[in-house]
């Protein structure tokens, strides 16, 4: 299955690249626990798509469980995907495979500033990064709710790292613990920035999977609606009643994503404040809804396109005119294997939205 993109690699990377990690030196690389030097940036651009683990979503949907036996597991499954990145021992292929897979990322980059050349197919990545194809199919941390509380456990994480940090009275030590924690920040970062990508705000992924007797079904289906809204976009706002569109993978850099570009640059930099304040006051509380208060939802009172797919009692509803955005009608009466062949060549038309 061809990956459900996100904010595309190179996306990521300079969403990153935009904080500011308020300690001399750090801005430039972080030295991971494993030796592994990389920017901020790259860090959210290689967290969760093509590093960690396939089998093992840090959100289990087979639970509603929010306790703290399942807050420990999370963190757990959360340490674990970003363990392959940070702490493994990399062997010679794979520091290729990572070489990579970050000169890919620079390219990419260039040919969005030129306006030049050629970006990256997926297929490229995914020979790349053999792990990428495997963490596509369970991908659920990806998306709305999960990817929100995927990035409050990483966040977490980072912020009692750095408040060991603060009180390690080693100089090196200390540097290397700020390290580690604005590297689990970043990796964290990577779902935080997920949330702004109009794709994952209300494709209902994890029911797809679900209610469909084959689930791969389901990864199709969510794909097809994903892009849907990435390309066309959404209304949205947040808790501070901010309103503006967002769009998806690809879009970042268009004239029409510019305020999105700014509120996700706008919620890294919050939650990297938040680090480097339990650096610098280890004992004081700190409220994180600072962060989730910046990350968009559907504005109800907004015209937006009607979505592919939608739960109505229950029930997964597909829109009746898959070709018409603003149709309004929608129907239970379809099957996994039906809908994925009905939507080969998905080319809708008459959005409510202007285009990025």
């Amino acid at each position: 299955m061809e990956r459900t993109s996100y904010f595309e690699a190179d996306e990521h990377d300079l969403i990153g690249s935009r904080a500011d990690l308020h300690e001399p030196g750090m801005n430039t690389k972080l030295t991971l626990p494993n030796g592994i030097e990389l920017k901020f940036g790259q860090i959210i651009a290689l967290g969760g798509d093509f590093y960690g683990v396939s089998n093992n979503p840090i959100i289990d949907i087979n639970t509603d469980d929010t306790g703290s036996e399942e807050n420990q597991r999370r963190r757990e499954r959360f340490l674990a995907a970003y363990a392959t990145l940070a702490t493994k021992e990399f062997n010679a292929n794979e520091t290729n495979q990572l070489n990579t897979l970050v000169t890919m990322f620079n390219e990419e980059k260039a040919v969005r500033a030129s306006g030049e050349g050629e970006l990256h197919s997926h297929s490229e990545y995914g020979a790349a990064s053999p792990n990428m194809l495997s963490l596509a199919i369970k991908n659920y941390d990806h998306f709305q709710p999960q990817a929100k509380q995927a990035y409050l456990v990483g966040h977490q994480l980072a912020m009692e790292k750095a408040r060991v940090a603060a009180r390690d009275t080693n100089v090196e030590n200390k540097k290397k613990k700020l390290m580690e924690a604005y590297s689990l920040d970043a990796f964290a970062g990577h779902y935080l920035t997920d949330c702004f990508s109009s794709g994952h705000i209300r494709t209902p992924r994890v029911q797809l999977y679900k209610q469909l007797w084959i689930p791969l079904n389901g990864d199709y289906l969510s794909k097809y609606m994903h892009d849907e809204d990435s390309k066309f976009g959404l209304r949205v706002k947040n808790n501070k009643n901010t309103k503006w569109i967002a769009y998806g993978d690809g879009y970042l850099l268009k004239n029409g994503s510019q305020d999105n570009l700014q509120k996700v640059v706008q919620a890294v930099q919050k939650s990297v404040d938040q680090v480097h304040e339990a650096y610098q006051h280890p004992d004081r509380e700190i409220n994180t809804d600072v962060v989730t208060d910046l990350l968009p939802f559907v504005d109800p009172d907004a015209e937006n396109n009607t979505p592919l797919f939608q739960m109505k009692d229950g029930e997964l509803h597909m829109r009746s005119e898959t070709d018409d955005l603003q149709s309004t009608g929608t129907t239970s009466d379809w099957t996994g294997a039906g809908a994925v062949l009905s939507l080969v060549g998905h080319d809708p038309e008459n959005s409510a939205l202007p285009s990025a």
